[in-house]
């Protein structure tokens, strides 16, 4: 009951939005369609030596009829005036709705192609059922305009629907309505029976003499086939599919019908326990097998569409003989035959209904109802076989008195368990404070290992960024000094996060911090190689390793090492230009895994008056927006650019800026973010 009320309701808010969408919007309709046809593809300017003719209302649901043998192309062509400014102004794109097309389609304005669906010959594959939306840049509109659409008809062909121009809300609104009712819809349903399918099939493994069970999860698993004719398009990965339309539409569209209607004669007989003549069962077999043979020895598509008629006819007396079922058990008073057969009367109903529509009248323009009489008829059958389980259930009512001494000897349990629960969920906030306070206290610890401001010392000038990311950082840096100059510059991340990673970092910067100053006279290659082997003893059997780069300055002259991380970007003052400051082989390998063989180049460059030099984790490029875009390269190549007259720390701060602008400003970031700027100054800035 609940499911048919939330059914209702929603049925009801669609009407009720359609009906207010077609009341305060306006669009441009889109008429007087002329039409030409070829035998195969053309060129546009082959097209332009068409001779074209109006295309009659009634001709639009059967292109097929005409070309001649029905396979080939339709050209579609309608001329308008520019719509009005009131649709265009102030839109980045306009929508064009065009209904459903059959086959394949690719339409034009004014030349350009703005949209294709389903695919052409020689592996074509038609999406009639999905509705024709696409939108285009209102710089494409003239004070003329010729709409051209090529359409693939093969033995079959129609464009349903009315076709309008109007503003993207207007017309997508339009699409995801059609869509959400035309397959969405469809596709929810097939889920459902395909579950409720697989789940009668367990029941029927684990208790085989219960056969309703097998027929019913049949029924369900085919009709949840044959619905995916409806929203195959939709499905993930379909354009990668190689299944040809004609085998498509052999197995979903066609010989799942006579499936379907073989399991629902067989599901009732099983489920009324009627014992019919076996020369009966053997003809609604033979009467079911028929139309699916023909389904796979018919030649090509255009036989199956036109033998459509034929195969149904077979499935006409296997429906007879349901009814006669129902009705014969109904006038025995048979338990359950009348609300069975209200249960299956919505899909017989909506079955013949879209025979009768599509087949017989050619009305193809109508929706399909079939789809939304299966979850009736599914809902109704799920109710009638709960019964069963409830009649079962009414027979151990006579256990009631012990279930409920049960009951209050669980409770008890429960109260006594709910106790001991809350008693440990005391335990757990006391702890979860302790390690909150002994949080806050290792956060003050690195941050007082670490360089609160960047040293301004003649003739450098550094800018400085740290942002760890939530409490101990894996990042770590250090300005070199020695008297009143600096000599060097480190930036290094560990992997991994938390307490591990920022203890590896505390424990490696007081390493890197003792190499530099040691190795003065050293080759910076050798002082990584140094820094290598120590972190590796000292942090024992952690397996936190880092990445990082280890500056050297002497007078104008940076030397470098690369050990695995992000390239430093040099923006030069004379001509403005940005490089990546790498050179052939100068990345070396990580630092901190043993028996790793490793390698650490060095660079040097010189640095003029004004260049400046940027060196930052990968936090920055990393980083990524809503819509899962990262920051990246470009990003930080585009505001450095424009930093010519900042001071280092400005433009440190500016890309933080950028970058929690770009992130959204209320989302904090998933890295620890380290910048480090560093610009030679002239003396005269002195």
């Amino acid at each position: 009951m609940k499911l048919r009320i939330v059914c209702a309701a929603a049925a009801g808010c669609i009407l009720l939005l359609a009906g207010c969408g077609q009341d305060s919007v306006e669009v441009f309709p889109l008429q007087q369609w002329e039409y030409a046809a070829s035998p195969t593809e053309l060129s546009l300017e082959q097209v332009d030596e068409l001779a074209f003719e109006p295309l009659p209302p009634e001709q639009q649901r059967s292109l097929e009829r005409l070309i001649p043998g029905g396979d080939g192309y339709i050209w579609l062509r309608t001329g308008f005036s520019r719509p009005p400014a009131r649709l265009t102004a102030g839109q980045d794109l306009l929508g064009l709705f065009l209904g459903r097309i059959t086959m394949a389609d690719i339409t034009y304005l004014n030349g350009v192609a703005i949209g294709q669906t389903g695919r052409f010959p020689p592996e074509f594959f038609s999406e009639w059922n999905t509705f024709r939306h696409y939108t285009f840049a209102p710089e494409l509109l003239q004070e003329q305009n010729t709409l051209l659409i090529q359409i693939y008809v093969g033995h079959e062909g129609a464009i349903v629907g009315d076709a309008y121009i109007g503003q993207t809300a207007t017309t997508g609104f339009y699409w995801r309505l059609n869509t959400f009712v035309g397959s969405y819809l469809n596709m929810g349903i097939s889920l459902v029976m395909l579950v409720i399918g697989l789940y009668h099939l367990w029941l029927f493994l684990k208790r085989p003499q219960e056969r309703e069970n097998m027929y019913f999860a049949l029924l369900n698993i085919a009709g949840a086939i044959y619905l995916v004719n409806f929203f195959v398009t939709l499905l993930p990965g379909w354009e990668f599919w190689t299944i040809s339309f004609t085998l498509f539409q052999r197995i979903v569209a066609n010989a799942m019908i006579y499936v379907i209607v073989f399991a629902s004669a067989f599901f009732v007989r099983s489920f009324l326990q009627r014992r019919e003549p076996m020369v009966l069962q053997i003809l609604v077999v033979l009467l079911s097998a028929v139309p699916v043979v023909m389904s796979f020895v018919l030649p090509d598509y255009q036989a199956l569409r036109s033998m459509r008629p034929v195969m149904l006819s077979f499935a006409l007396p296997i429906l007879v003989y349901i009814l006669y079922m129902l009705a014969a058990s109904a006038v025995h008073r048979r338990r359950d035959s009348l609300v069975l057969l209200l249960g299956i009367s919505p899909l017989l109903a909506t079955a013949v209904a879209d025979i009768i529509i599509h087949n017989y009248l050619h009305m193809y323009h109508m929706p399909y109802i079939g789809g939304f009489g299966f979850p009736l008829m599914i809902l109704s059958l799920l109710f009638i076989l709960a019964g069963r389980f409830a009649e079962a259930r009414s027979q151990a009512e006579d256990l009631n008195i012990n279930l409920e001494q049960k009951v209050e000897q669980r409770t008890e349990e429960l109260q006594n368990t709910n106790r001991a629960l809350e008693d440990t969920l005391s335990q757990l906030q006391a702890a979860q404070a302790i390690a909150a306070k002994d949080m806050q206290m290792a956060v003050r610890v690195q941050q007082s290992f670490y360089p609160s401001a960047s040293p301004q010392l003649p003739p450098w000038q550094t800018g400085l960024v740290f942002q760890p990311a939530s409490g101990v950082a894996g990042d770590l840096y250090d300005f070199f000094l020695e008297d009143d100059s600096l000599k060097g510059i480190s930036l290094f991340d560990v992997s991994g996060h938390g307490i591990s990673s920022g203890l590896v970092a505390m424990l490696a910067k007081s390493i890197i911090a003792r190499s530099f100053q040691a190795g003065a006279g050293q080759k910076l290659p050798r002082i990584l190689q140094n820094i290598n082997t120590e972190l590796i003893q000292e942090k024992g059997e952690i397996e936190n390793y880092m990445t990082g780069v280890l500056l050297r300055l002497r007078d104008t002259t940076v030397e470098f090492v690369n050990a695995g991380h992000t390239e430093l970007l040099l923006r030069e003052a004379r001509n403005s230009k940005l490089h990546r400051v790498s050179g052939g082989g100068a990345q070396g390998s990580i630092v901190g895994v043993p028996d790793l063989p490793t390698s650490y180049p060095a660079l040097r460059f010189t640095m003029a008056p004004g260049d400046l030099l940027l060196m930052y984790s990968d936090a920055l490029i990393e980083s990524v927006n809503p819509q899962g875009q990262q920051y990246g390269l470009d990003g930080v190549m585009h505001t450095l650019a424009l930093a010519g007259g900042l001071s280092a720390q400005d433009v440190a701060d500016r890309l933080e800026a950028d970058l929690r602008r770009f992130v959204a400003h209320d989302q904090p970031l998933k890295d620890d973010l380290t910048i480090i700027t560093l610009r030679r100054m002239s003396q005269d800035f002195w």
